[in-house]
């Protein structure tokens, strides 16, 4: 497709499955709290989630520090009145450690980079989350060989679906909007951010149909979306949605 230079896609939930990572994280985290803090796993684990809430609610939610799993755990353990020295680090090693140990890509997704690769089109990722982590994640992930830009929200300092964040994106870039294609899970933050930027947009359902989503009547599905990876490959090209790469 001549029109697309760009394919920017998202990351988390996108190219790989973001929540069974999240939630073996951070049962890690809740069995060390239980080892060293003598608490019930199910009693962390629920620690664990409000203190998400409690960061996003304390923090400034254009600072990619909001994702700061450090931050975060320094909170526990400062609420708890423990000593930050060891269990800060111990806690987000032991979350980090046992994320990237559950990584594995979206099938289908190597081939789709390779080939867009292969062939001369730009390809970008456009994520929300402090930078160090994003290319941890693509290296485990052996993603990054195809990766030829990375735009996080830390840099950007905004967060999608903030029309700064897509700014941000097009300068880095050196595109117009129109030049390139944005993919991602979130309806909200992906879809429906890029999408009223102006910039062409597919929704990547894998991750709702993973989760049995159901469609809302007053909130339907975008039509132009991905199930799979696998369906885009094409014995000439890529159909991404209505988009056609082909050669």
């Amino acid at each position: 497709m001549d029109q697309i230079k760009t394919v920017i896609f998202d990351l988390d939930n996108t190219l790989y499955n973001y929540d069974v990572c999240d939630e073996a994280g951070k049962k890690a985290v809740a069995s060390y709290m239980k080892k060293r803090f003598g608490m019930e796993e199910t009693e962390a684990m629920m620690r664990i989630q409000k203190q998400y809430d409690i960061q996003y609610a304390s923090m400034n939610p254009q600072n990619a520090a909001v994702h700061s799993r450090l931050i975060r755990y320094q909170m526990i353990v400062e609420d708890l009145k423990k000593p930050l020295f060891p269990h800060v680090q111990a806690m987000t090693e032991a979350y980090w450690n046992t994320f990237y140990d559950q990584m594995v890509e979206e099938d289908g997704i190597t081939d789709v980079l390779k080939i867009l690769h292969l062939y001369g089109v730009e390809v970008a990722i456009g994520t929300n989350m402090t930078t160090w982590v994003q290319y941890e994640k693509l290296k485990r992930l052996k993603l990054g060989m195809y990766i030829d830009s990375m735009i996080t929200s830390e840099e950007a300092e905004a967060e999608k679906p903030t029309p700064e964040f897509f700014d941000f994106c097009m300068k880095r870039l050196g595109r117009k909007k129109e030049e390139c294609l944005f993919i991602g899970d979130s309806l909200v933050h992906d879809y429906e951010g890029a999408t009223a930027y102006g910039m062409p947009t597919v929704w990547y359902a894998g991750t709702a149909i993973r989760k049995g989503k159901k469609e809302e009547p007053d909130h339907p599905f975008p039509a132009e979306r991905i199930n799979s990876y696998k369906d885009c490959l094409r014995e000439n090209g890529l159909q991404m949605g209505e988009y056609l790469f082909s050669w």
